[in-house]
């Protein structure tokens, strides 16, 4: 009997295998899962799921894993079938679940049916053995916490349309997928076998620590962890920026941005205006009199010089996105602890958002190691009562203040509230003294750079340019008829209230969505 059993196991692994292999093979020859060009698009992540979902039944095939397998299989599928059914297209716009009647050609009607499978066979489960995962999620963290994450993931789990009852039509429907995605993974936990969760919880523990660990535990035992991490950040985004961005930048930002890093490694703030002006007339690229300049802040292309100079311009934000990784595990081991810590490098590694932001060329993963490095400063100075590390992190914060000037005041407002003592310790006087006086050393600098640009030292040369460009007052912070550029994106011509309800609902929504890339999204982990 036990031989019978053996030969029908290895018959099913053999089966399921040759099965994947074959539809892993068949997604390539066609012709479907291919552009006009030839190359694959985003359908193929379908058969791929579908495939690697039976490799994955079939290996654990007639095993105590083999109910897991299978949920594994519908999850991944799940994924895949949310990720199609969504209207992206190569056009600025945000990411909307295609519910117009053209989008549900033929093509697409069996995701659809798909969908309604998972369904069913969900609900199916979750009859069975949905009151004792529920019991145990509520024992956990408690019913109207549950309730409550419940209710606020669904709320942002998509953007807000500039046909309101479009909006209302499709979040109900983007709810029940992230709904209906969460519940799939709740019953693949569930089907871990009850002998093998001991071993997984102590394999866990040895991976990412225990979590009763105190605070405070700085860089010990997650040095290795964190390096991994870090190397597998730069490595994946310096691999995507050759391949997917082809070391150029892609978006207008980007080019003004590389622009002036190579101005700046020929040692020059400005060059000659080019003799015929109209072709080189760049976005966020200014003509002043007979020279020509960039307006953005200098912080972030003085650090994207220094790769020009090096003659990898590409490598800049990968190198800094694995430090960001290393500098963040540093950081929350201080805060919290070791394992918390070594889950952060896990999250950050995962993230398509995290790595294609070090995969780029903007300005948005310097401005996170200044961050990192402003806290790490105060930190340390928190712990060794030494006034030379919160001299260093007020440094960071100045430099900041020259990458992103907001996002500079608002590290600088929280840290030194958090430096007086709201949130943690006091620091001593003269630790206080050091972060305000490195703060404002580098950040003043920007003063006379904005006086050798624009004649004045407060205004800044990426508000004359929207001045002049865009209208008086279009990038100025606060209310008004005048703020904003006009652009299609913008909900209602000028800044109110209203706008400023519908950006926090994108924004919210797109860290949903983009943070982790997962069908159930990404504030569960919050």
């Amino acid at each position: 009997m036990t031989q019978i059993k053996t030969s029908n196991a290895l018959a099913t692994r053999v089966l399921g295998i040759a099965a994947a292999v074959a539809v892993f093979t068949w997604s390539f020859a066609d012709g479907r899962f291919r552009d006009v060009e030839g190359y694959l698009t985003g359908l193929i992540c379908l058969p791929w799921a579908a495939a690697i979902g039976l490799a994955a039944w079939a290996a654990m095939a007639q095993t105590s894993w083999s109910r897991f397998a299978r949920w594994f299989a519908i999850a991944l599928l799940g994924q895949a079938v949310a990720l199609q059914l969504i209207d992206a297209g190569p056009k600025l716009h945000y990411q909307h679940y295609g519910l117009a009647p053209e989008f549900w050609k033929s093509s697409h009607t069996w995701l659809l049916l798909l969908l309604v499978v998972q369904a069913m066979i969900v609900l199916f489960a979750m009859a069975r053995r949905g009151h004792a995962i529920l019991r145990a999620i509520v024992e956990s963290i408690g019913f109207w916490r549950f309730a409550t994450i419940l209710f606020l993931i669904s709320l942002v789990s998509a953007p807000v349309s500039r046909h309101v009852p479009d909006y209302f039509v499709e979040l109900p429907f983007a709810a029940f997928i992230q709904l209906l995605n969460l519940a799939t993974v709740m019953l693949l936990v569930s089907t871990i076998p009850v002998g093998s969760q001991a071993k997984l919880v102590r394999r866990i523990d040895g991976w990412f620590g225990q979590s009763d660990e105190s605070a405070g535990g700085g860089s010990v035992g997650i040095g290795r962890f964190a390096l991994t991490g870090a190397v597998w950040v730069m490595a994946l985004a310096a691999l995507l920026n050759t391949v997917s961005y082809e070391r150029h930048p892609h978006i207008q930002d980007e080019v003004t941005y590389l622009q002036q890093a190579r101005m700046l490694a020929s040692g020059a703030l400005t060059v000659p205006a080019p003799p015929a002006r109209t072709p080189f007339d760049i976005y966020l690229m200014e003509f002043g009199g007979d020279q020509w300049y960039g307006t953005p802040p200098v912080g972030w292309p003085a650090v994207l010089s220094l790769g020009v100079a090096a003659g990898f311009p590409s490598m800049v934000n990968p190198v800094l996105g694995g430090l960001n990784t290393f500098l963040a595990a540093l950081l929350v081991a201080h805060l919290y602890d070791r394992r918390t810590a070594r889950l952060v490098v896990l999250l950050l590694c995962l993230s398509p958002w995290y790595v294609f932001m070090a995969m780029n060329y903007m300005s948005h993963t310097a401005s996170l190691t200044c961050a990192l490095l402003a806290a790490l400063g105060l930190v340390k100075s928190r712990e060794t009562r030494r006034a030379p590390w919160a001299l260093a992190g007020g440094l960071a914060v100045g430099y900041l203040s020259l990458i992103r000037p907001l996002e500079g005041l608002v590290m600088a407002i929280f840290l030194g509230l958090w430096a007086i003592g709201i949130g943690g310790r006091r620091l001593t006087v003269l630790s206080i003294a050091a972060f305000v006086l490195g703060t404002c050393a580098i950040g003043s600098l920007v003063l006379p750079y904005n006086q050798y640009l624009t004649g004045s030292a407060t205004t800044f040369p990426i508000m004359a340019y929207a001045d002049a460009h865009m209208g008086p007052g279009s990038n100025a912070l606060g209310f008004g008829a005048d703020r904003g550029p006009g652009w299609a994106l913008d909900p209602w011509p000028g800044h109110g209230p209203l706008d400023a309800m519908v950006n926090t609902n994108l924004n919210l929504f797109s860290m949903n969505v983009e943070m982790l890339g997962w069908s159930f999204g990404s504030f569960l982990f919050i």
